[in-house]
């Protein structure tokens, strides 16, 4: 299980479910979690996952993997930040929030669901976890996972 795969089965409000008293990373979590931002990233998945096709063993990366990857994120990073404009906020207003959860967190030491959605989101931006999800999509029967190796 990849940190996309744990990202989506985190239980949570959806975007139905909240309203003017919501914080910024309750509408965060609950749009990332939605269709309206998933259906653009299957989408690039669904138009790019052949590059992935049978890849077990990550000996070398190629450049157009990497390209890849700073597509994708970008894509995620504009869509979150369109809805947050939407929704009157800014990325820095949401910076400051995940900071500040996060601190709240490491000083009681103990973490929140907040702080678990945090990590899990910032994990999803890391090449590694694109790559295993690539990998996941063009390979399903690749399972575990952990199956795939990265030399």
């Amino acid at each position: 299980m990849d940190a996309s795969d744990l990202l989506s089965s985190l239980d949570g409000p959806s975007l139905d479910d909240l309203d003017d008293e919501s914080s910024i990373l309750e509408w965060v979590e609950a749009f990332v979690k939605s269709d309206n931002f998933n259906v653009d990233l299957a989408d690039f998945i669904g138009r790019h996952v052949d590059q992935f096709s049978g890849v077990i063993e990550v000996a070398e990366h190629r450049l157009e993997w990497h390209e890849l990857y700073q597509e994708f994120l970008l894509l995620s990073e504009t869509r979150i930040e369109n809805f947050l404009e939407a929704k009157g906020y800014s990325s820095v207003d949401f910076q400051r929030a995940c900071e500040a959860e996060i601190e709240r967190c490491e000083h009681n030491y103990r973490h929140s669901h907040r702080s678990f959605f945090i990590q899990l989101l910032l994990a999803c931006t890391e090449y590694e976890q694109f790559l295993k999800m690539m990998v996941r999509v063009s390979n399903p029967k690749l399972e575990p996972l952990n199956d795939l190796h990265m030399a």
